[in-house]
């Protein structure tokens, strides 16, 4: 029902909005879904856009510690974005879907959590990662200190976190129990000799390998941490698809998420840009008694 309001209509009539811009009157069309068409393009940008979305809360749900919510404001967006790109190279093409590849998610490779502290700007050695079948072999360069690890003022400690969480993009399980290795160095060090470690990975699973600088110091007789939200220096190092079919273990405590790829087929083979249907798994949790639950 569209009101006159003195010289001025506001509201409804049939097919037409009526309303009042800057003195001026503004007739439209009402919009309904007969009106909106969306060409193949933007339906592939639209559906491409939900399920990197979807996919990216996966990932940083599997690295949340190591985030602690010290992420720059842009951090979401930036990882859709690159996600996007990723799964461009995979968007069904006649009916022709394509397989995950090894390397097929190194793009993620370098991906900061925090622009504002990138992790770079506090650790200046590279580590180096090894893929030999399903073990991942990371060598942490010898540490020069304070020359090669930079510590904020009045820090005394930083605990280097390197983790390891997997995700299986065939059927969406997603890893709860994360595997860390964390080494601990001090302010008064020389030097960390360098570091060897090895990582067995699942088969199947998009398996990302990440590594956080947290600083600690005291105050009151107590050690705090100093990480906040414009610092926290974290990074994805690797981003690679493993070989061979997942194997699902009760007992290793794994969460059904809401990825898969026989759904990402499926609704972009028909050109579906917001698919509404539900996923043809059962959503539960798998873990022991002890374990988180994630509904």
């Amino acid at each position: 029902m569209a009101i006159r309001k003195g010289n001025f209509l506001i509201g409804k009539l049939k097919n037409l909005v009526f309303r009042k811009f800057k003195n001026v009157q503004i007739v439209q069309t009402k919009p309904g879904e007969k009106t909106v068409r969306q060409s193949p393009d933007t339906k592939k940008k639209a559906y491409l856009f939900g399920r990197a979305s979807m996919l990216g809360k996966s990932i940083r749900w599997s690295n949340r510690n190591m985030i602690f919510g010290f992420h720059d404001g842009p951090m979401i967006n930036r990882l859709t974005r690159k996600l996007q790109e990723i799964l461009s190279q995979y968007y069904p093409v006649k009916n022709e879907t394509h397989q995950f590849t090894t390397d097929g998610f190194a793009r993620l490779n370098g991906f900061d959590f925090n622009l504002n502290s990138p992790l770079h700007k506090s650790l200046w050695v590279e580590p180096v990662i090894t893929l030999s079948g399903h073990e991942l072999n990371l060598t942490l360069p010898e540490i020069n200190i304070p020359g090669e690890i930079k510590f904020p003022e009045n820090c005394h400690s930083c605990m280097i976190t390197i983790s390891m969480t997997a995700i299986d993009l065939q059927n969406g399980y997603e890893s709860i129990r994360p595997d860390y290795r964390k080494i601990e160095l001090t302010k008064e060090q020389k030097s960390l000799e360098k570091q060897k470690l090895s990582f067995q990975l699942p088969h199947g699973c998009l398996c990302i390998t990440s590594i956080v600088l947290q600083y600690f110091f005291t105050k009151h007789h107590l050690k705090l941490l100093y990480n906040h939200k414009e610092f926290n220096p974290a990074r994805i190092c690797s981003a690679v698809i493993t070989a061979g079919d997942f194997i699902f273990e009760k007992n290793n405590g794994w969460a059904q998420s809401s990825w898969t790829k026989a759904a990402f087929d499926k609704y972009a083979t028909i050109n579906q840009a917001s698919p509404r249907s539900q996923p043809s798994y059962n959503p539960r949790t798998y873990t022991e008694q002890d374990g988180i639950f994630r509904f």
